[in-house]
């Protein structure tokens, strides 16, 4: 993803997703435009479904940072590093 152009994206909303007794994973839908409207996706896991209910309460319809591959915009990513500027309120966050 280094080199990758970047663009904003919006998170249009999230699901929770359980895994076992204490495991549970976010799956965030997000839109970006290059050239035209395209969709992403991304995950993150936590131990409690109170966090992750919560995190999807602070990003949805934030705009975030999205890295795209030039040759196929269609192929995104979200960082890490980025959804935490705007997701403050989970522990692992602050």
């Amino acid at each position: 993803m280094d080199g990758w152009p970047m663009t904003d994206a919006r998170i249009l909303n999230g699901q929770v997703h359980k895994e076992g007794i204490r495991r549970f994973w976010v799956e965030l839908t997000y839109s970006y435009f290059v050239s035209e409207y395209r969709a992403g996706k991304y995950v993150h896991r936590f131990r409690h479904e109170e966090e992750a209910d919560e995190f999807i309460r602070q990003v949805k319809d934030k705009i975030v940072h999205v890295h795209y591959e030039s040759s196929n915009p269609d192929r995104s990513v979200i960082l890490d590093r980025d959804i935490e500027l705007i997701a403050l309120m989970s522990p692992q966050y602050r």
